[in-house]
C-alpha cells in the first residue's frame, strides 16, 4: 500500500480496509481516529443541559417519573429497591443512587441525559465519516428528543447504539453483549433490539429485499394484531407492557408521514451505494421502519423502532461522504431536516413550550 493511501485510510486501525472494499473513498476516515476537542465538550454539555434542565412539564412522562422519584425511599436494601415499582433494575438503582446522595429529580434528569448523550455521541464518533452532519441528523430526526418522553428507553437506545459499534471488532461480541444487558437493565425492550441487531448483522439489504420486506411486514402487522395470543406473549415477557397492546392507540397521518420520511432517507442512502461495511446500518434502519409499520396499530409499540432508526444518522452521512455528494445534497438534507424537526417537536408529546426546571 502506498504511503498516501496509508495516511488517509484509517478504519478501526486497519489501513487495509480500503483494498478490501470496505471504503470506496480513500480520503475518508472515521472520527474514532481523531482526538476529542473543545467542540465535543461544548456539544455534549449543551445537549445534556437541554434535556437535563427541563421542567417536569416538558415531555409526556417527565412528571410521572418525578412522582416515582419522590416516592423512592432514601434508604433501602437492594432487594427492597428491586421490589419497588415496575421500573427496571438499572433505572431504579440509578434513581436510588441519586436520591441517596441528596440529589433531586433534576439531578436524575441530568444523570440520565448525560448517559444518553455521551454514549450516543461516542457511538457517532466511532462510526461517522462526517461527524458534523451525523450529529445534525441525530438531532433533527428526533433521535435526540426521544429521551424527553421516554427517559429509560432513551438511555437504553444510546447504550445499545454504542454497543453495536463494537460488532465485528476484537472481543466486540463480548462488549456488545454486556452493553446490551446494561441497556436492558434500563428498559426491557432493549433485549428484543439486542437480539435483532445481532441476528441481522450480516444480512445485506437491497432495494428488492426492501420492497418484499415491506409487504411481509404489512402482512405480519395484520396477522399479529389480529391474533388473540399476542397479549399473552407480551405478558410473559414483561407484564407491565401488556397495556401497550391492550391500549391500541392507532396511528394517524403523522406516524405514516414519519414512516415515509425515514423510508425516503433509506432509499436515498441505498441509491448512493453504501460501502459493504455500512450496509448493516441500512439493514438495521429498515428494521426500524418495519417496527414503525408493525406498531401502526399501537403508537407505544412503534417506539421499538428508535433502537434501529438511530442508525440512519450514520448511514446517510457515511454514504454521502463516500460518494462525495455535492453541497446541494447537503443543503437540501439540512433544510428538509430542519422542517422535519420543527414539525416533529411541535407535535411530539409536550416538548413545547420548553421550560427550565425551577
Amino acid at each position: 500500500m502506498s504511503t498516501a493511501v496509508s495516511r488517509h485510510v484509517m478504519y478501526a486501525g486497519r489501513p487495509q480496509a480500503y483494498h478490501q472494499g470496505e471504503l470506496k473513498n480513500p480520503d475518508v476516515r472515521y472520527l474514532s481516529e481523531r482526538k476529542s476537542n473543545l467542540f465535543d465538550l461544548i456539544a455534549i454539555f449543551i445537549l445534556t443541559a437541554l434535556a437535563g434542565s427541563r421542567a417536569v412539564t416538558v415531555g409526556t412522562d417527565t412528571r410521572v417519573y418525578g412522582w416515582i422519584f419522590d416516592a423512592l425511599p432514601k434508604s433501602a436494601s437492594i432487594s427492597e429497591l428491586l421490589k419497588f415499582g415496575t421500573q427496571e433494575a438499572g433505572y431504579t438503582l440509578l434513581s436510588y443512587l441519586v436520591k441517596s446522595q441528596g440529589g433531586s429529580f433534576t439531578t436524575l434528569l441530568w444523570a440520565a441525559s448525560a448517559i444518553t448523550v455521551t454514549t450516543a455521541y461516542w457511538a457517532l464518533r466511532r462510526t461517522s465519516k462526517n461527524f458534523t452532519l451525523a450529529l445534525a441528523i441525530f438531532v433533527m430526526l428526533g433521535a435526540y428528543t426521544i429521551q424527553f418522553n421516554t427517559l429509560r428507553q432513551g438511555m437504553a437506545i444510546s447504550i445499545l447504539f454504542l454497543g453495536a459499534t463494537f460488532l465485528g471488532k476484537r472481543r466486540g461480541w463480548l462488549i456488545y453483549t454486556l452493553l446490551g444487558l446494561l441497556a436492558t437493565s434500563f428498559h426491557s425492550s432493549a433485549l428484543v433490539a439486542t437480539l435483532l441487531l445481532a441476528l441481522f448483522y450480516r444480512w445485506h439489504l437491497t432495494i428488492s429485499r426492501l420492497w418484499v420486506g415491506a409487504f411481509l411486514v404489512i402482512g405480519l402487522t395484520a396477522a399479529l394484531w389480529g391474533s388473540p395470543w399476542l397479549l399473552s406473549i407480551i405478558e410473559a415477557f414483561n407484564p407491565s407492557y401488556a397495556v401497550y397492546v391492550d391500549w391500541k392507540l392507532e396511528a394517524g397521518v403523522g406516524l405514516w408521514l414519519l414512516i415515509v420520511a425515514r423510508l425516503a432517507l433509506l432509499v436515498y442512502a441505498l441509491a448512493l451505494r453504501p460501502t459493504e461495511d455500512d450496509m448493516k446500518y441500512a439493514t438495521w434502519s429498515a428494521l426500524g421502519i418495519a417496527w414503525m409499520i408493525i406498531g401502526s396499530q399501537s403508537l407505544i409499540v412503534s417506539r421499538l423502532s428508535a433502537y434501529f432508526l438511530v442508525f440512519l444518522c450514520v448511514l446517510v452521512p457515511n454514504a454521502m461522504q463516500e460518494n462525495k455528494a455535492g453541497k446541494m445534497h447537503v443543503v437540501v438534507l439540512l433544510i428538509s431536516g430542519a422542517i422535519f424537526m420543527a414539525l416533529n417537536v411541535t407535535n411530539f408529546g409536550d416538548l413545547v413550550p420548553y421550560e427550565f426546571a425551577p
